[in-house]
């Protein structure tokens, strides 16, 4: 979508513009590659979400939405998985991903991980949504 937005000449010569695209392809912690640039690191670290209760909606519902033939704890199970995987403490995938220092993130990937550890406990908090 960047690389097609045909404003962006008007104000960034090519190499700023392949600079940025590269920030905005490199940025999800999901990738394979770190970010090729600092500006790579800087687009993950700005992109980071905090908030465990908008963790669980947003994982829930593109669980949901991919897998819609799952019953409602199957989904909430697969979502404990993925946030486990995903945010679950300094192990996770997220955490290797972290380019600088964000004690607010630190704090979230600590509640991802106590929040998942058991599935029975986790399941409750689709019960009663107070995170």
């Amino acid at each position: 979508m960047l690389l097609a937005d045909s404003m962006l000449p008007e104000f960034f010569n090519k190499e700023e513009i392949r600079i940025m695209a590269e920030a905005v392809e490199d940025h999800r912690a999901s990738s394979k590659h770190d970010p090729r640039s600092i500006y790579g690191r800087i687009a993950s670290s700005a992109d980071r979400n905090t908030n465990v209760d908008i963790m669980l909606k947003r994982c829930y519902e593109k669980i949901r939405e991919d897998y819609p033939e799952e019953t409602k704890d199957e989904i909430i199970e697969r979502v404990r998985k993925v946030l486990r995987e995903k945010y679950g403490g300094k192990s996770s995938y997220a955490a290797k991903k972290m380019y600088f220092e964000d004690p607010d993130f630190e704090a979230g990937l600590e509640k991802v991980e106590k929040i998942t550890r058991d599935p029975i406990e986790f399941r409750k908090l689709y019960d009663n949504p107070t995170t």
